[in-house]
């Protein structure tokens, strides 16, 4: 009887070991998959500047990408959150001594904007936008929650004002009311026949409102006169040079302005590092090997 209880104790601790050296080999196969397919993740970062991509609509939730995918038309989305995550992350990195955010992005979510620029206006660490192709609406937004904006002759910039669409189901038909607060919009939306007018002046006011705030930020903002601003708010997309000579912007250039405006502001020479270098990811959320530049 005690041999076979002794046996039983031997193979059961047999089977122990042989598990835990399994996990072993898998921890360890893990960490050096990691360490040669992502390098940067184990080395402390030199003195550098973090780029941080801000691409497509601008969304007020939080997704498991770095940016995300949606609908059938696989629209770019960029949930705030996640900017906000990345910034506090790296933000207590003493490698990371600034930041860009570069933008193209034709809007979204005025929230979603405010939530970045929220995070921004807290932060210790220079952070500057460089405006690629656009930066409109609340992309625009977000620009100017930074402390300089860059962008090309020939980038588009701004499209001040607000967006409201109402859904409503009807005999298994969806029918769509888009409301805008801006001249140069109305024309092609405020399609709103058959809605309850009652409902339609609601979000008329509730769009004004919206409107004037977004008037509000970006005067305070730029330093202009609110009622400037206003005049500019009716919807125009202006060429980066044209922004420039409105005050919407604080410089004509790209990265290599915008390195080099941090450099001097930090008193060093930096490295450029990009996020979607360290952290890329899929469309599923998952980290992909095939990083981008």
């Amino acid at each position: 009887m005690k041999s076979k209880k002794s046996s039983f104790t031997i193979a059961l601790l047999v089977i122990v070991a042989i598990i835990a050296v399994l996990e072993l080999i898998v921890i360890i196969s893990s960490y050096v998959y990691i360490k040669h397919n992502y390098p940067k993740i184990f080395v402390k970062l030199p003195p550098a500047i973090m780029v941080i991509d801000i691409r497509g609509t601008i969304i007020n939730t939080q997704f498991a990408g770095m940016l995300e995918f949606r609908g059938k038309n696989k629209e770019v989305v960029t949930p705030a959150e996640n900017i906000v995550r990345y910034l506090e992350y790296y933000e207590n990195d003493d490698g990371v001594k600034a930041f860009i955010l570069d933008i193209d992005s034709n809007g979204g979510s005025n929230a979603g904007a405010e939530e970045i620029i929220d995070k921004i206006k807290h932060m210790k660490k220079p952070v500057v936008a460089v405006v690629r192709d656009s930066a409109l609406s609340a992309g625009y937004l977000v620009a100017i929650g930074t402390e300089r904006v860059f962008a090309q002759p020939s980038s588009g910039v701004g499209d001040i004002g607000a967006f409201v669409e109402i859904n409503r189901t009807r005999n298994g038909t969806v029918q769509t009311c888009k409301m805008a607060s801006t001249p140069f919009k109305e024309a092609s939306y405020n399609d709103c026949s058959g809605f309850d007018p009652e409902l339609i002046k609601i979000y008329r006011r509730i769009l004004m409102i919206e409107h004037d705030a977004f008037v509000k930020d970006v005067a305070e903002r730029r330093g202009l006169n609110q009622y400037y601003i206003d005049g500019l708010a009716d919807g125009r997309i202006y060429y980066g040079i044209e922004a420039l000579d409105l005050g919407l912007i604080d410089q004509i250039g790209g990265m290599p302005e915008a390195v080099e405006y941090l450099e001097n502001k930090t008193n060093s020479s930096l490295e450029v590092l990009y996020l979607r270098d360290i952290i890329n990811f899929n469309t599923n959320g998952k980290i992909n090997t095939n990083s981008s530049t």
